[in-house]
Formats: structure tokens, C-alpha cells, sequence
């Protein structure tokens, strides 16, 4: 064989190794985490969405996490985004959970007075309005669905997932149409958690969720109205309506884990709108707390104000 031929088929052998490298790197998780990132790096809008590109472009920018932000204006149908696709959900779960459990409220399968027994074995972290109490003490179904959303309360939320049934649950979910949202583990189930097992959704599924309730068509008008009076008095304030105005109403719901914080909630500005931010594989928790404070106030302003950013 001549040399020219040699070099030829080493040649041939380089390039052939270097697409298999290509494609292996393209595929691993540490370059599509790298990739989704990038992606979720700039906002996406319709032309007529009057909004500051520039600023939340750069706030997101800076973030130090996987970002997804979805906003939409409930008076003129107006949006953008930036990347919605699958994310941890954290607590943001509890809404598709209250969503189901007045359903079933409305269908005559459960009724608000029906009461359930507290095990010591129900009782987990994060608990604010059942972690002292005595096991053995009755609650009704109604307490548990205020419990798990006003106070955020994960034992209560472990109990509405025994009384609904998580498979009853994820078909709910699939019904309705929530593509990106899936429930496969109880809250604080480190367990679960090592196995690989997490709960879904994205900052579309709870944008149309939102905005289903404020119009009264998730479940029917009544139902849809007390699930806004529980979003509403959340004790959760330091996400979105950290930076508003106290009297702004924010119906909204929060959920955080190690290197997550999300929040979701319909903003009674002078015009209505409903704003998502998910965050993930954050390195720094008040950084990213800072920048979901700081693209909602930017919102917020230019809700209020569409002039403030031009001056």
C-alpha cells in the first residue's frame, strides 16, 4: 500500500473519530443542562407584547440557574417566554393536586366535612401548620386542601395524595391536558428522591392552569373561586410579590428544594397577569431569589407604568 494511500485512510479514521466524539458530547447531560441554559437565556415574545426585552434579557442572564419565565396578560392575551419545558416542580405540584380534589369535591366523592386521622408516620419537614400536632387528631378534607396550599403544608399534602390516589392523580393530570406535569413521589420522600424519582411541570402547564381557575374553567365557577381565595392568602411572600406594592393581591403558589425555587401567580396589577418563574440547578439561593424579585418588579412597573423603561 503507498504512503499517500496510508495517510488517506488515517485520515479517514480522524474524521470518523472525531464525529463519534461530536455526537457523544452533543448528547451527554452536562452539554444539553449547558445547552438548555443557553436556551433559556432569551425571552421569546409576539410583536406587539410591550414589555422590557433588554432588561429581563440581562437579569436572566445573570441568574446563575436554568431559568424559564412565562408571562401572560389575562386583559389582552399578550405573552412571552423564554423556554418552557420540563422542571422540578417543588411544591408547585400542590396546585394540580387542588385541582384534582375539588373535582372530585364537585363530583360527590369526597365532601369537605369528611374527616381523616392523623398518623405520626404522615407527619414530614416542612410542615408549618401540622408538624406539632398530636397524631390521632381529626381533620377534614376541606382543612387539608386550605392546609396544603395557604400554609404550604406538606403533611397535608401527603394526606390529600393517600385520599386522592397518586395514580387517580397523574391521570387527572394527563386528562386535563398538563403535558409536562407529572406526580411521582409524596413531599419529602428522600427515598424516592435517590431512586430517581421527581414531580414535574413546566411554566406552561401552570400558566394554563392559572389562568383555567381565573376564568372559572379548571372545575366551575364556585370551585374555581375558593381555589383563588387559597392562592391568595399564601404565607409565601418572598418570590414574586417581594418587590410589589403591599396592596397589589397576588394569588399565587411557591415551592423550593435544593437548587430550585419556583412561584406562579395571577398579579391583580392594573392589568391582570399571570406570571411563572421556574429556576433550577441553582448554585446560589439569594442570587436566584434576587432574580425572581427583580424580573417580577420589572414586569410589574412596565405593567403599570409602559413608559418607565423609555425614560
Amino acid at each position: 500500500m503507498s504512503i499517500n494511500k496510508k495517510l488517506l485512510i488515517i485520515l479517514l479514521v480522524l474524521v470518523a473519530l472525531a464525529i463519534v466524539a461530536f455526537a457523544a458530547i452533543n448528547h451527554s447531560g452536562k452539554y444539553q443542562e449547558q445547552a438548555l441554559k443557553k436556551e433559556a437565556s432569551t425571552v421569546a415574545h409576539n410583536a406587539n407584547t410591550q414589555l422590557p426585552y433588554t432588561f429581563l434579557n440581562n437579569i436572566i442572564a445573570q441568574s446563575g440557574a436554568g431559568c424559564s419565565v412565562y408571562y401572560k396578560s389575562l386583559s389582552t392575551n399578550q405573552i412571552f417566554y423564554n423556554y418552557s419545558g420540563k422542571m422540578p416542580a417543588a411544591s408547585m405540584i400542590k396546585v394540580f393536586i387542588m385541582a384534582k380534589a375539588m373535582d372530585d369535591l364537585q363530583a360527590g366523592i369526597y365532601k369537605n366535612t369528611d374527616e381523616y386521622t392523623l398518623k405520626e408516620d404522615d407527619i414530614v419537614e416542612g410542615s408549618p401548620a401540622l408538624q406539632n400536632e398530636k397524631p390521632g387528631i381529626k381533620l377534614t378534607f376541606g382543612a387539608l386542601l386550605e392546609k396544603m396550599i395557604v400554609a404550604n403544608d406538606n403533611t397535608a399534602t401527603n394526606m390529600l395524595i393517600d385520599i386522592l390516589g397518586m395514580d387517580n392523580i397523574n391521570k387527572y393530570i394527563q386528562d386535563k391536558g398538563y403535558a409536562d406535569t407529572l406526580l411521582l413521589r409524596k413531599m419529602m420522600d428522600y427515598n424516592a428522591q435517590k431512586e430517581g424519582k421527581e414531580n414535574y411541570t413546566s411554566v406552561n402547564d401552570l400558566v394554563t392552569i392559572f389562568e383555567k381557575i381565573y376564568r372559572g374553567k379548571c372545575v366551575s365557577v364556585g370551585y374555581d373561586n375558593q381555589m383563588l381565595q387559597f392562592l391568595q392568602a399564601v404565607q409565601g411572600k418572598n418570590k414574586i410579590p417581594a418587590l410589589l406594592p403591599k396592596n397589589v393581591v397576588v394569588a399565587h403558589m411557591e415551592g423550593d428544594l435544593p437548587g430550585v425555587q419556583n412561584d406562579c401567580g395571577i398579579i391583580y396589577a392594573k392589568e391582570k397577569y399571570i406570571l411563572a418563574i421556574m429556576t433550577d440547578s441553582s448554585i446560589d439561593k439569594a442570587k436566584t431569589l434576587k432574580t425572581i424579585n427583580q424580573i417580577s418588579s420589572i414586569i410589574y412597573n412596565s405593567v403599570v407604568d409602559k413608559e418607565v423603561f423609555k425614560k
